[in-house]
């Protein structure tokens, strides 16, 4: 801020106020630009500044090379598909992103387990009712072999309840 006062008898009569701002610097000498009076401005007036760290970072990364943002603390924030100090290298990006890739994996492997319960559910199930008719076969033939009517019947009832049909 530059001021010309001019001093009465009874104290300040009239002041011309001018304010000098300095641009981010885009090259080594800056110049100090006029911002008020509006009628003298040679540049818009910019507030808040940036801070020290960011203007050191628009100089030395020349602004991020363009494929980023100088951030307040004077580190660039890159652009996607860009990194490096000064977003100079372009990052190739896979086709498949990772996370895709964990969700599709772990999409896979729980479908495994589920199928894995369930062909062994089914070969108890199967195991299981096999072993059932044998033994009631067995039942059966003893049965027949000591005519006893009363156990042929219930065991005949059971084999039809387990689906076996004579």
């Amino acid at each position: 801020f530059y001021a010309d006062i001019s001093f009465g008898p009874t104290g300040p009569v009239a002041m011309h106020t001018i304010i000098l701002q300095v641009p981010a610097a885009s090259g080594s000498v800056t110049t100090p630009q006029a911002v008020f009076p509006f009628q003298e401005a040679t540049a818009r007036f910019i507030f808040p500044r940036p801070t020290w760290a960011q203007q050191r970072c628009r100089i030395t990364t020349s602004k991020c090379s363009g494929n980023g943002e100088c951030t307040t603390i004077g580190t660039c924030a890159c652009d996607e598909g860009w990194s490096g100090n000064a977003c100079e290298q372009l990052r190739v990006v896979a086709e498949t992103d990772e996370g895709v890739v964990l969700q599709t994996l772990a999409v896979a492997f729980a479908s495994l387990i589920v199928a894995s319960t369930l062909m062994l559910g089914f070969w108890r199930l199967c195991h299981c009712r096999y072993r059932l008719e044998r033994r009631l076969l067995e039942e059966l033939t003893q049965a027949i072999a000591r005519e006893d009517q009363r156990k042929i019947a219930s065991t005949r009832r059971r084999l039809a309840y387990c689906g076996w049909n004579p």
